[in-house]
């Protein structure tokens, strides 16, 4: 009688790209928001308390972050 418990793997290549996708974190951009949205979300927020002006600038991403970094930070 084995006792070995061994649990072999296979990873596919080519076509099936996306099989292992989400276990390197190629996945997460393109399924949520970027870091440039949530970071001129959030900056918009607290600056003006708009839920528009928040979208506006999570439209904007990484332009508005530049934009605040540059010229409107206290």
């Amino acid at each position: 009688m084995d006792d070995d418990k061994t649990i072999h793997v296979e990873i596919k290549h080519g076509k099936d790209k996306d099989c292992c996708s989400r276990w390197k974190g190629e996945g997460a951009a393109k399924a949520g928001i970027g870091l440039g949205t949530a970071l001129a979300v959030t900056i918009s927020w607290s600056l003006n308390q708009s839920l528009l002006w928040a979208i506006l600038h999570g439209i904007f991403s990484w332009f508005y972050v530049i934009y605040y970094a540059i010229w409107l930070r206290p």
